[in-house]
């Protein structure tokens, strides 16, 4: 079993210290080094030398996997294959979480927006479609299975399925990929439906009964096709986007603020280990001076003497003293 969602992010490091976050996570990496510091140095580096530094950063693709049916290391190895067969010549970076022993696994694909060959951005138009298209073809190939709905989070009609099967894609799904980047990219309502109308669908808002808030969604396809949030799945309905909408602001807002943390965590060790350089470098100087202090002190005739002898003669000075020998 395998299921696949995609989104945009505009932070690509905040993109692959995410998926880094977890406990026991493998890592597997595409045209880069399975380290996500050495990651996001290419990454920024692509972008940079191709002055593409602004706007979408990276795509993340969520892979899931029954644990019972692949192991986190297949299922990483599967997420490397799929961001190689949808992205090629993109930089990416897997991290593959398993929830509980023998739990559920899942995969975060975190792709660099700028194709490392030629500088393009990468086309996500259907970028949807192909991820769950490419995916379905790999799990297929390991004998794994291949559902095309994840309990009622999405639902898919019987001619959907018909049509999913001769590899076209519904205009149901055209929707539901709108409106899955709109969750990512908009903070609330009215720029979620700016967004919406920008790719051509309409919102019809009506009273419901079941639905809480006691409004719901008809979505409205540029070609005319129409159909009610609930009938694309729950994560679809007016209800959910707005909760979404909310959730991926805290989230943004989270991380920000560990973005802070962090930097200003480096920002302090950083002074922190000028300061201890600035002191051990004064307590040398002051060594230093010390010993030309005694050196200045010395006799004349032991100049020619090594620190060694010097030394022995200092301590048979001092056991003279000791004893009183030279009174």
């Amino acid at each position: 079993m395998a299921y696949v969602k995609v989104s945009r992010s505009s932070n690509a490091t905040a993109a692959l210290r995410y998926g880094e976050h977890e406990k026991g996570v493998i890592r597997g990496g595409v045209d880069c080094p399975e380290d996500t510091e050495t990651a996001r140095r290419l990454f920024t580096a692509d972008r940079i030398m191709w002055n593409k530094d602004s706007g979408v950063q990276a795509h993340v693709i969520i892979q899931s996997f029954d644990g019972r049916e692949c192991s986190p290391e297949e299922a990483n190895k599967i997420g490397q294959e799929l961001a190689r067969a949808v992205a090629p010549g993109h930089r990416a970076m897997v991290y593959t979480h398993q929830e509980s022993q023998g739990g559920n696994t899942h995969n975060h694909i975190v792709i660099c927006a700028v194709n490392q060959e030629n500088g393009k951005k990468l086309d996500d138009h259907g970028f949807l479609w192909r991820a769950r298209q490419q995916s379905n073809e790999l799990t297929k190939e390991r004998g794994l299975s291949v559902i095309h709905e994840r309990t009622a989070a999405l639902r898919y009609t019987q001619a959907e399925r018909g049509l999913i099967d001769k590899g076209v894609q519904p205009w149901k799904d055209e929707i539901r990929e709108v409106i899955d980047h709109a969750k990512q990219e908009c903070r609330d309502v009215e720029g979620f439906k700016s967004y919406l109308q920008h790719h051509g669908i309409e919102i019809n808002e009506r009273g419901s009964r079941t639905e809480k808030g006691g409004k719901s969604w008809t979505y409205i396809h540029p070609d005319g096709g129409k159909v009610r949030g609930a009938k694309l799945g729950e994560e679809y309905t007016r209800s959910a986007v707005t909760e979404s909408l909310s959730m991926e602001k805290s989230h943004e807002t989270a991380l920000e603020q560990v973005e802070q943390l962090q930097d200003g965590s480096s920002s302090t060790l950083e002074k922190a280990l000028q300061m201890a350089d600035e002191a051990g470098e004064k307590e040398q100087e002051k060594f230093a001076a010390l010993e030309l202090k005694d050196k200045a002190k010395e006799p004349d005739e032991w100049r020619h003497l090594s620190e060694m002898a010097k030394d022995d003669i200092t301590h048979d000075l001092s056991t003279i003293d000791d004893y009183g020998l030279g009174r």
